[in-house]
Formats: C-alpha cells, structure tokens, sequence
C-alpha cells in the first residue's frame, strides 16, 4: 500500500491517495496501530472533503468512529459516529445501519 500511496502522491491523484489513506487507516486500526492509523485517517477526511466526496468522506468517519471507541475515547467516537449517522441519512448510504449498531456499543460502553 505504501508503494501504491506514493505512485499517487507523486502523480497527484489525490482522490486514490485518499482511498490508500483510508485502506492502509483501516488495516491499522486492525492491528491496533493506533497512531497511524488517526494520521492517514486524518489525511483520507481532508482529501475527501476538499474533492467533495461525501460517501467517501462518511466512511472515513465511521473509521474515526471505531478507533476512538477501541482507544477508550469515547465522547470522540460518539461525536464521529453522529457525523456519520448525519452525513450516511443524507445521502442515503448504507452506513446508518454500522453507525446505528456503534453507537448502541458506545452507549453501553459509557454507561
């Protein structure tokens, strides 16, 4: 992934920088690579909210969502989980459902 990341920042298609962004963001969180997956989910939301890609951008924020909740963050998680829910409502896209079932673990979490 990393070659791919830099064969995109270097040809600047910024659109498939992100995709990487979010993918490698993913696999960290996976991993619990906590770190750097907040810095490259971070770049993924700039890049999709600059070249307006809001569905992209939702994902992004589900990602942002799931790390804060595994980092014990939780008014964070809770905080990115609305802007998904909010963001996933608008335009109709399959995230309400992920993002209402987090939200129901952030809950029970917090309580």
């Amino acid at each position: 992934m990393q070659a791919a990341l830099a064969i995109f920042q270097e040809i600047k298609v910024s659109s498939l920088q992100a995709d990487v962004l979010c993918n490698l963001g993913e696999t960290q969180i996976r991993l619990a690579q906590y770190d750097e997956a907040q810095e490259n989910l971070q770049k993924a939301l700039a890049i999709f909210r600059e070249t307006k890609a809001p569905a992209a951008e939702a994902e992004v924020l589900k990602l942002l969502a799931e790390l804060h909740h595994n980092t014990g963050k939780l008014e964070e998680a809770r905080d990115y989980c609305d802007a998904t829910l909010q963001l996933a409502i608008k335009l109709g896209i399959p995230l309400v459902e992920d993002c209402q079932k987090l939200k129901e673990e952030l809950k029970a979490g917090g309580e």
